[in-house]
């Protein structure tokens, strides 16, 4: 039913250095192509350990909430023509 769809999973976060690593990790064994992990504005080391795992990392310069992030991460995922988008 997805056979040939490009799948992408945007995860937004703000300071979860604990967790982030893992959720990157578990997408990868599944049939998502990108992980789009959205920082919005922490101040930990999160958006770093995301990227060192192969998620694409996008950031909020400040916190502006949950749906600005979930904007971001949409149109970075529309822009770059993918077909599923998981939130």
């Amino acid at each position: 039913m997805y056979q040939n769809k490009r799948i992408i999973l945007i995860v937004p976060f703000f300071n979860e250095r604990e967790r982030i690593g893992q959720v990157v990790e578990k997408a990868k064994g599944t049939s998502i192509d990108e992980v789009c992990a959205v920082n919005d504005g922490s101040i930990d080391d999160g958006a770093e350990i995301a990227a060192q795992l192969g998620a694409t990392v996008l950031s909020n310069s400040k916190r502006m909430g949950i749906g600005v992030a979930i904007r971001t991460g949409i149109k970075y995922a529309l822009k770059n023509n993918f077909d599923i988008i998981v939130v």
